[in-house]
C-alpha cells in the first residue's frame, strides 16, 4: 500500500465563470485540464456568484458533494435538487447544469466507464478502515479533511500522517487484491469529520 499526503504546492487554483475552483489531484499528473485529456480530476469549487452555468464536460460523469452554503442544483430537463452540507448528486458532465446560491462543494470528473463515489463520515473519534482491490485495473482512495484532525497509521508499517481541515491524502494498493487497513483517530479535543473518495478507472 502506498500512502502520500498532497501537499499544498502541487494544488492549482483557477478562476471560472462562478467563482474559483482548487484543483487538488488529475490523472494522469500530466493531464492539461483545459484540454479534457484526463481520465479523472478531484477539485474543491466556491460559487461566488448567486447563480452560476457549470462547465460542461461532454463524455465524462461528475460527483458534487456539499462542504458550505446551500446550493439548488438544476441539471436541465432531468432535476432540480437542494442540497445542504453533505449533500451530494451524481450526474453527466454534458449535462447544463446551473446552480443558485452561494456555497463551496467538493467535486469529482471522472470519464465514463470508471467508477467513483463519495462516503462523508461526520463527528468521529475513531474509524478502523478496511479495503481490497477490485477487478478494476486501478483503483485509489483518497480522504479529504473538513473539521478537526487526525492521525492516519498505516496498520501494516506502523506509518503515521497528520490531517488538519483542507489536509488530502491519497492512498493506493501496491499489489493485485491487496487488503488494506488504515486506523484513523482523533488528535485534538473536538471529533474529526471527514470524506473518503473512492475511484476505480
Amino acid at each position: 500500500m502506498k500512502i502520500e499526503k498532497i501537499e499544498q504546492d502541487r494544488w492549482k487554483i483557477s478562476r471560472w465563470s462562478g467563482g474559483s475552483t482548487t484543483q487538488f489531484y488529475i490523472m494522469p499528473e500530466d493531464s492539461v485540464f483545459a484540454e479534457h485529456d484526463f481520465t479523472w480530476r478531484l477539485s474543491a469549487a466556491v460559487l461566488e456568484d448567486e447563480q452560476s452555468e457549470f462547465t460542461r464536460f461532454p463524455g465524462y460523469e461528475r460527483i458534487l458533494y456539499l462542504l458550505s452554503g446551500i446550493s439548488l442544483i438544476h441539471v436541465e430537463q432531468k432535476f432540480c435538487k437542494m442540497l445542504l452540507p453533505g449533500d451530494q448528486i451524481r450526474f453527466s458532465g454534458s449535462d447544463i447544469t446551473k446552480s443558485r446560491g452561494r456555497a463551496s462543494d467538493l467535486n469529482l470528473i471522472m470519464r465514463e466507464g470508471c467508477s467513483g463515489r463519495m462516503t462523508g463520515y461526520p463527528s468521529r473519534d475513531r474509524i478502523e478502515w478496511k479495503q481490497s482491490g477490485n477487478d478494476r485495473e486501478n483503483q485509489c482512495w483518497m480522504f479529504y479533511m473538513t473539521e478537526g484532525s487526525a492521525e492516519i497509521q498505516d496498520i501494516q508499517n506502523q506509518s503515521r500522517i497528520p490531517l488538519s481541515p483542507g489536509d488530502l491524502l491519497l492512498v493506493r494498493p501496491t499489489e493485485p487484491e491487496e487488503e488494506l487497513k488504515l486506523q484513523i483517530k482523533k488528535i485534538s479535543e473536538v471529533p474529526f469529520q471527514l470524506i473518503e473518495i473512492e475511484i476505480g478507472w
